[in-house]
């Protein structure tokens, strides 16, 4: 796994020296009981691989504010992994976000909420129980992947939260699915305000008084982008 990592990202010069902040995915959790823990034994060897925890947080400082990064594993949640403690994450979840006095909150998963690709329209035991707690605590944007693809949704009244999916940075490209698209803002009220099958990724650039989420493309060139204001 780690020669995997490196081989594909970490060998770029403007990668190379960068921390990566992990969240856990499908693919983390493999054919026997217990490995995804693999991955947060690396982050005690390697200082560059970030993930002291199944979940955890961090705080940037902005100077005249503040960012905070909350990480979260929709695996252990989604699957309700018993021997991970699913249920005490969302404990946790909620009074870190109630008790956070950053200018910014931002939620990172691995699974999406809503989505108008092939990988489901809807994970519903986010839907039903995580989105509700970002909501009540004012998060600005779930960020997650999985669904292999770029795309931008809000809901329809232009009110809450913003979804970034980010999940193309490698493996098969997801297909755009117009029934999807259709299904979440008939039954949920959630615009697909982007999408793109493309390899890339996105950026995310914090001030105080905005933030804004650049999409580009395997290229490098900017396909979409949004900003969010204070």
């Amino acid at each position: 796994m780690d020669i995997k990592w490196r081989n594909v990202y970490n060998n770029h010069t403007s990668l190379a020296s960068l921390p990566w902040y992990v969240t856990l995915g499908n693919h983390d959790y493999g054919d026997w009981e217990g490995e995804e823990w693999n991955e947060i034994e690396l982050s005690k060897i390697d200082p560059q691989w970030i993930l002291p925890h199944l979940w955890y947080d961090f705080v940037e400082d902005l100077g005249d504010g503040s960012v905070h990064f909350v990480v979260i594993d929709t695996e252990t949640f989604t699957k309700q992994i018993e021997r991970n403690n699913y249920t005490d994450m969302l404990g946790w979840m909620d009074d870190t976000l109630r008790e956070s006095t950053a200018d910014w909150k931002f939620v990172i998963g691995h699974r999406h909420a809503f989505t108008a690709g092939d990988a489901g329209a809807v994970t519903t035991e986010i839907v039903d129980v995580l989105i509700p707690i970002m909501n009540r605590n004012n998060v600005d944007a779930y960020i997650c992947g999985h669904d292999h693809n770029l795309q931008h949704l809000r809901n329809i009244s232009g009110v809450g939260l913003d979804y970034v999916i980010s999940g193309a940075g490698g493996a098969l490209l997801s297909r755009y699915i117009q029934s999807n698209e259709d299904y979440i803002r008939d039954v949920y009220d959630i615009d697909t305000i982007f999408f793109e099958m493309t390899y890339g990724f996105v950026t995310l650039t914090v001030e105080k008084t905005f933030a804004q989420f650049d999409f580009f493309d395997q290229d490098a060139v900017l396909v979409y982008n949004f900003t969010r204001f204070k």
